[in-house]
C-alpha cells in the first residue's frame, strides 16, 4: 500500500514516522509547500527504517502521488494560543481549495484522510472540492478525544487502557459529548467497575440540561479529560492522533 502525506509539519512527519514503525505501507511520500522541509522530514524518517519496517520513505512534488492508495491531508495553519478551531476555517479552506484539486488530479483513486482543523468542517469541504462520495473522504473526527477519554479513565481506575471501551461523540471541539452511559470496562458498566475497585467519584454533580457532563459522569475524570484536551491543543495535538491511529492501522501492504 502506498500512502502520500501532504503537509510535512508535526502532523505529517509523525504520520510518516508511525507508518514506518508499523510497516503499514510499502511506500510513503511527503509533499509540502517547502520541498526542503519535506526532504528533511523524509530523511529523518527514512533513517529510522533500519530498526523499523522495510518502508520506502521519500519526498517529492504533487505528481509523486500518482498511483497512491491513500493521501493524508495534514496541511493547514496552526492554532495559536487562545484561538478556536473555527477561527482558522477561512485560511484552511483557502489552502485546501488549491491543494485538493491537485491531489485528485494526480491520485484520482486515492482515499483522502483529513487531519486538519477544524477537522469535521474541512472533511466536508474536502468532499465538496474533490467531488468524491462520502466513503472516499474520511476525517479524524473525535478519535483523538476518545483516546484521551480512555487514557484518563485508565489512569483513574488503574486498568489497562486497552480494556476501556468508551467514546466521545459529535464534533471535534467544545460541543462534543462524552458518552458515559455506554462506557464499559471489559464488557462491564464503567460505574459498576469503579465501585468494585473502590474508585468511585463521589463528587459527581447534578448536570444541567444540555451540558456535556451527563448525569452520573465522574466529575474528576471529566475535568481531567477536558484539561488534557485543552493542554494538548497547544502542543499540536493532531500529531498525537496521527501517531496513535497509524500505529494501530490494520492495513495490508
Amino acid at each position: 500500500m502506498k500512502v502520500g502525506i501532504v503537509g510535512a509539519g508535526h502532523v505529517g512527519a509523525t504520520a510518516a514516522y508511525a507508518l514506518a514503525l508499523r510497516g503499514s505501507a510499502t511506500d510513503v511520500v511527503l509533499v509540502d509547500v517547502s520541498p526542503e522541509r519535506a526532504s528533511a522530514q523524509a530523511m529523518d524518517v527514512a533513517h529510522a527504517v533500519p530498526v523499523a519496517q522495510p518502508v520506502r520513505v521519500t519526498s517529492g512534488p504533487m505528481s509523486s502521488l500518482a498511483g497512491f492508495d491513500i493521501v493524508v491531508l495534514a496541511c493547514g495553519p496552526s492554532i495559536e494560543p487562545g484561538q478556536t478551531r473555527m477561527a482558522i476555517l477561512e485560511k484552511s479552506a483557502r489552502i485546501f481549495d488549491s491543494v485538493v484539486p491537485e491531489v485528485v488530479r494526480h491520485a484520482p483513486g486515492a482515499l483522502l484522510v483529513v487531519a486538519s482543523n477544524p477537522v469535521d468542517v474541512m472533511t466536508h469541504v474536502t468532499a465538496q472540492i474533490a467531488g468524491l462520495p462520502a466513503e472516499r473522504v474520511i476525517g479524524t473526527g473525535t478519535i483523538l478525544d476518545t483516546l484521551r477519554f480512555r487514557a484518563q479513565l485508565s489512569a483513574h481506575l488503574g486498568i489497562a487502557a486497552t480494556s476501556i471501551h468508551a467514546d466521545v461523540l459529535g464534533e471535534h471541539g467544545d460541543s462534543e459529548v462524552l458518552a458515559w452511559s455506554s462506557a464499559r470496562v471489559g464488557g462491564l458498566p464503567l460505574l459498576a467497575v469503579a465501585e468494585q475497585l473502590g474508585r468511585p467519584d463521589r463528587s459527581r454533580p447534578r448536570c444541567a440540561r444540555g451540558s456535556m457532563k451527563r448525569c452520573g459522569a465522574p466529575a474528576t475524570v471529566f475535568s481531567k479529560a477536558r484539561a488534557s484536551r485543552a493542554s494538548a491543543l497547544g502542543q499540536r495535538s493532531r500529531a498525537s492522533w496521527m501517531r496513535c491511529a497509524m500505529m494501530n492501522a490494520r492495513c495490508s501492504r
